[in-house]
């Protein structure tokens, strides 16, 4: 059996990890906007560039008390805000799209 990680090819975030038999790999069914490489690799520690695995690189944190979001600027690619409200206890992750829409 082969590893196969299947990735989201426009963003490189890793969706999964598959074993198939050599003969069977062209066979392997994926989203239209799946790919695959060979080798097992986590999502939470890596990501796909280029058609490499590569290392994650530290995520920064935003921490948000109360009802509002403020921030003074965009925050980087890959910033993850955690949540902890009666109603949601969990991470999100943030992107520009969703930071400046009104």
């Amino acid at each position: 059996m082969i590893d196969l990680t299947i990735y989201h090819a426009p963003t490189g975030r890793i969706e999964r990890v598959i074993q198939s038999p050599a003969n069977a790999i062209q066979h392997q069914a994926l989203a239209e906007d799946e790919a695959m490489i060979f080798g097992a690799f986590d999502g939470d520690t890596a990501y796909v560039s280029q058609g490499r695995a590569r290392n994650r690189p530290a995520l920064s944190v935003v921490r948000v008390d109360g009802q509002g979001w403020e921030f003074d600027a965009v925050p980087p690619e890959g910033t993850v805000a955690f949540i902890s409200s009666r109603f949601i206890d969990d991470e999100i992750d943030l992107d520009v799209k969703s930071l400046t829409e009104k």
